[in-house]
């Protein structure tokens, strides 16, 4: 099975801070392809895909604006731009995750695409020599992604030696990929091709006795896929050292993080009540920051939440952030997870 896709991306955000706004816009096109070697039917009814899927970028356009105030003088600026991609997670293709009420259709969910890290590494300015734009497609759970799609086959299209499925979407608001506190717009557009090629069927010696159709249906492509380009070095799991700490203030209006990366990083922090998290559950961020760091140097990370978060963390007496940083050279994005408590009250 292949998907060949295409994906536009749009983000800005404006966060007020002391000496002004700090703000950021992103934007993104590409392409890219998914091959999951092996799908299995037998009868109408799927029943397993190759745990190996492989997936590539490629067509890459992006770039990114940021300026950030400064007390000392003009404001910390930069325009970046780049052509670089690496994938921190693959695409998936399971059973529906809603329940199929047709007998006369098989449901699949597929996730065509996961996280996605595009490298800017030209850039202009005072701010940054380097950028990182990423789209978290596998925070959520699998069928509530951005790239996450839901789709019937009839019974009568899993005999056909060749399925041609097209698939399209759009996100914005707090389903966008990015989408933080301040965020100002952020838009996702994609459209794909799944295909399915049948290269072999059979029917099992029970099937035959039983008189019921178990054919085995394997989907691969008709040509082999293009070499996918070679991996990015895997980062070591002490890109973030040591393990995150912070400090949630006693009025519960912010939480600061200090981080330090081993290597040039960029990364978010997004801020959940206990037991919710980003890799966990599709629960929407009670705040979220993005940073970016020097190696070795220790950077803060303030989570500033707005009133109504502010009530729910004071309940609740503690907040779990979530970092997820990449480095600017590209690779697999690191995740770790940090629980910050209220203080105890002073007497």
């Amino acid at each position: 099975m292949t998907v060949e896709g295409e994906a536009s991306y749009a983000h800005s955000h404006d966060m007020p801070v002391i000496q002004g706004n700090w703000t950021r816009g992103e934007q993104a096109s590409f392409k890219w392809s998914t091959y999951i070697p092996l799908v299995e039917f037998v009868g109408k009814k799927f029943t397993v895909a190759s745990a190996v899927p492989s997936t590539a970028v490629t067509a890459v356009a992006a770039k990114s604006q940021e300026s950030i105030p400064s007390a000392k003088g003009p404001p910390l600026s930069s325009e970046c731009s780049g052509s670089l991609a690496t994938v921190a997670s693959k695409g998936w293709l399971g059973g529906s995750p809603v329940p199929d009420l047709d007998p006369s259709t098989e449901d699949l969910g597929i996730r065509l695409i996961g996280d996605v890290n595009l490298t800017l590494p030209s850039c202009s300015g005072t701010l940054r020599g380097s950028d990182l734009v990423t789209l978290h497609g596998s925070d959520q759970q699998l069928g509530q992604g951005p790239f996450d799609a839901v789709f019937d086959l009839p019974n009568e299209a899993i005999d056909m030696d060749r399925i041609i499925q097209l698939l399209d979407g759009q996100k914005s608001g707090v389903e966008c990929p990015g989408y933080e506190t301040f965020t100002v717009a952020c838009t996702l557009d994609w459209k794909a091709t799944v295909t399915f090629v049948r290269t072999r069927q059979t029917t099992t010696e029970a099937a035959a006795t039983e008189g019921v159709d178990e054919s085995v249906f394997v989907p691969l492509p008709s040509q082999p896929p293009a070499p996918t380009p070679a991996p990015a070095p895997l980062i070591d799991e002490d890109l973030v050292v040591p393990l995150p700490s912070g400090k949630l203030d006693a009025s519960g209006k912010q939480a600061k993080l200090s981080v330090t990366c081993s290597v040039a990083c960029s990364g978010t922090a997004s801020a959940y009540l206990p037991g919710h998290g980003a890799s966990a559950s599709a629960a929407k961020p009670l705040a979220k920051a993005r940073f970016s760091g020097q190696p070795g140097r220790q950077t803060t990370v303030t989570l500033r939440f707005p009133a109504r978060a502010r009530a729910a963390v004071k309940r609740a007496g503690r907040v779990r952030v979530a970092l997820h940083a990449t480095a600017l050279t590209g690779g697999e994005a690191i995740s770790r997870n940090v629980t910050l408590r209220l203080p105890p009250p002073t007497r």
